[in-house]
């Protein structure tokens, strides 16, 4: 296995993406109080960590590689655009300009996986992708459906 500039991209972006995530979920877990919340949560850390690992390293693929000049261009501004909305939406929401449930940066997040694993024809990525949204909806489902039944 070599590294080329996708496993450095890779290791960048992820590193953009762990970080405030592993400081969130930090901070998060001590606030949570059902089992249910920290399990959700949990999974949704691992996943990242998974989905982060795989971006830089072409466990499941030969070599991370473009079938054509397209799926570059995509991959390279998509992710940009993708990680510049996410640090956007985490500084929002360290300052409290955006609402804490907001799922403009978990979205973002697993869109950065999700376009990496199909630009890559990476598929363990675009699987872990899949599941990191799965976890976004079923915590965002739950966590409306708990605040509804409190009111």
């Amino acid at each position: 296995m070599s590294f080329n500039f996708i496993n450095i991209f890779g290791l960048v972006a992820a590193v953009l993406l762990l970080i405030p995530e592993v400081i969130h979920l930090s901070k998060l877990y001590y606030y949570m109080y059902t089992a249910r919340d920290k399990l959700f949560y949990a999974s949704w850390g691992l996943m990242y960590l998974i989905s982060a690992l795989l971006m830089v390293l072409p466990i499941g693929v030969d070599e991370f590689g473009f079938m054509s000049v397209t799926h570059f261009l995509v991959y390279i501004i998509g992710d940009i655009l993708l990680l510049l909305i996410y640090i956007t939406g985490r500084i929002l929401m360290f300052f409290q300009i955006v609402d804490f449930k907001s799922l403009l940066w978990p979205c973002a997040a697993a869109g950065v996986f999700l376009l990496s694993g199909a630009a890559l024809g990476h598929m363990l990525l675009v699987a872990a992708a899949v599941i990191v949204l799965s976890l976004i909806i079923i915590t965002a489902i739950t966590q409306n459906r708990v605040e509804g039944d409190s009111h």
